[in-house]
């Protein structure tokens, strides 16, 4: 319940054009999320939580309650969110994302429009920035390094937009 109310408030806030009042509350959601296990609540076999610790536990993976599907939309939902929060703040997302991503069956696009590898990419572009911004304030900036990190990031890219091409070659 905690994650929804909070997903719906740092929704309701970036939407009705609150600069930073949402961050909170999309930090405490990170933090929840962080304590999850993103890889059991997209593999049906798995454990989300401890059933000796929590009575409901069973009920989690109940056809009926609704509870996994809704875990999922939250996960997918979250990751989103922390992920583009990098543009509006200039931080690095809060979540592993690069891990969570690369979940079979977590997939953005369902969800948002925006394929895994695209969000995958922006994260890492925030981590990028970030990573220049700090080596030019130690005086320590590699232009050399600066190239390289952006060039592989470029590659990735560029393979992806090949990728969706080829799959609207094919598709007609």
């Amino acid at each position: 319940m905690f994650l929804r109310v909070n997903t719906t408030d740092f929704d309701f806030q970036v939407f009705r054009g609150a600069e930073h009042d949402w961050l909170l509350h999309l930090d405490a959601t990170a933090s929840l999320m962080g304590l999850l296990s993103p890889e059991a609540i997209f593999n049906p076999d798995s454990v989300i939580c401890d059933s000796s610790s929590t009575p409901f536990a069973e009920q989690y993976r109940s056809p009926k309650s609704g509870m996994v599907e809704g875990l999922q939309f939250l996960t997918v939902a979250v990751i989103w969110f922390d992920i583009f929060a990098c543009v509006a703040t200039g931080r690095a997302p809060r979540l592993p994302y690069q891990q969570w991503l690369r979940i079979q069956g977590l997939n953005t696009a369902d969800l948002m429009g925006c394929e895994n590898w695209v969000m995958l990419i922006i994260g890492d572009l925030a981590h990028f920035s970030i990573w220049k911004e700090t080596q030019e304030e130690q005086g320590m900036l590699s232009i050399r390094e600066l190239a390289s990190r952006g060039k592989e990031i470029e590659r990735r890219l560029e393979s992806g937009i090949q990728d969706l091409d080829l799959a609207r070659c094919v598709g007609l």
